[in-house]
């Protein structure tokens, strides 16, 4: 009855139930297998009518995840799985896409060509950390020699730089930066705050230029956003004290009139 209940569900969430009712023993990786086998071969008669890439990317990945040693997966309904996640995810490829591509590709069941036309027509999709390092693994599994290897690298790079920018403290911690300079300490700021960017491109193994950390750096409102950073959340002593020196000087100038 469990069986045939999990082969009816064709939701994400469904999956990942059927993961981890295998992973805690309430499932045999037998029946795991055959219940995956089952559920791709049904949508493969279907002409996977109404499943999403994001879906059978999933299914494929997490019969990777519980590949046997040795078991070759990827013939008859599972290459027709890669197939159809090659040509269907046209922007609107997930992290698990690119994994599952990257596996096939070590697999030979595809070709480099395959992989970087995949990627081209993806990378206006990817939005969070895995995704970005998931495509730059999947590029860096490609020789560099190969054709449009470089173009590939570039589109990766423009599309994070650009988000980036767009989405500035989604993907920097200002206040990693703000937290180690004082009040008005503008040029300071703007050090830690390139530092940070740069570590940050790295982490997501993408490659980039001085160019492209201006760019970025320049994208955020560093000067305001210390000022408000200071007035919000900094040190109390360090704002109140620069404050007081602008009311005492404001005083020292009113004084020269009352005496005029």
């Amino acid at each position: 009855m469990l069986r045939n209940g999990m082969q009816s569900l064709r939701s994400e969430s469904s999956l990942t139930t059927l993961l981890s009712l295998q992973r805690n023993g309430d499932l045999s990786k037998v029946d795991f297998n055959d219940i995956c086998n089952f559920m791709m071969g049904e949508l493969v008669a279907c002409g996977f009518e109404g499943v999403s890439t994001s879906y059978v990317s999933l299914l494929c990945l997490y019969r990777i995840i519980e590949i046997n040693d040795g078991e070759i997966i990827f013939q008859g309904d599972w290459s027709c799985a890669i197939d159809f996640i090659l040509l269907n995810a046209d922007g609107c490829a997930t992290y698990d896409s690119f994994v599952v591509i990257e596996w096939a590709l070590s697999e030979g069941e595809i070709s480099n060509k395959q992989v970087l036309d995949f990627v081209e027509k993806n990378v206006c999709s990817i939005g969070s950390d895995d995704e970005i390092r998931a495509a730059s693994s999947l590029i860096s599994s490609v020789p560099t020699t190969i054709e449009a290897y470089q173009e590939n690298v570039e589109l990766l790079k423009e599309h994070v730089i650009n988000l980036m920018c767009d989405n500035f403290c989604e993907f920097i911690e200002v206040s990693d930066a703000f937290s180690k300079v004082g009040y008005g300490e503008y040029d300071e700021a703007e050090k830690e705050i390139k530092n940070l960017i740069k570590y940050k491109l790295s982490e997501l193994n993408v490659n980039f230029l001085e160019s492209d950390i201006e760019i970025v750096a320049g994208s955020y409102s560093i000067s305001y956003e210390l000022d408000r950073y200071y007035e919000d959340h900094g040190d109390d002593y360090s704002y109140d004290n620069d404050r007081s020196s602008k009311v005492f000087s404001i005083n020292e100038v009113d004084e020269l009139f009352d005496r005029s």
